[in-house]
């Protein structure tokens, strides 16, 4: 039972970041353009070279998704000029996508990082404020007794 306590603490944990990560609003920019790119590749190879995706639409956009995702099984392979360009396409979506993703991911934890970093500056701060606040109240203190001491000309 702790065992699976433990683990759903780590999905719990694990959800909560991947929300923040593809909370992005770049990110899903990216991915929405990426999906019609693809969907759009998908049919415009379906309908220029019918004999190379078979299947018809289904395929075409099976072949767009393994061209971007850069798996490329080779099953399906443009042969005209139009299809060709149309690859190249979806490999730029693909190489755009998984970047932006990576550069996501990235970010989040930079700024994670960047955030413990910071608040234990402050923490820092806070304490050599203190400390100096201390150090002059002290000083005051002992100018006020030297004062009342011996009066200053």
């Amino acid at each position: 039972m702790l065992r699976v306590a433990r683990l759903a603490g780590t999905v719990v944990r694990g959800t909560r970041g991947l929300r923040e990560v593809f909370a992005r609003k770049g990110l899903l920019y990216v991915f929405a353009l990426s999906c019609f790119l693809i969907v759009a590749g998908g049919g415009a190879l379906a309908l220029l070279e019918p004999t190379t995706a078979k299947g018809g639409f289904g395929d075409g956009v099976w072949w767009a998704v393994v061209t971007a995702s850069t798996v490329g099984y080779g099953d399906i392979s443009p042969s005209t000029l139009v299809g060709r360009s149309i690859a190249v396409a979806m490999m730029l979506a693909g190489i755009g996508l998984v970047s932006t993703l990576s550069a996501s991911i990235t970010a989040h934890f930079v700024e994670h990082a960047g955030n413990t970093e910071m608040a234990e500056l402050k923490e820092r701060t806070a304490r050599i404020e203190r400390l100096l606040e201390m150090v002059l109240a002290e000083r005051r203190a002992g100018d006020r007794l030297d004062g009342a001491a011996v009066p200053r000309r």
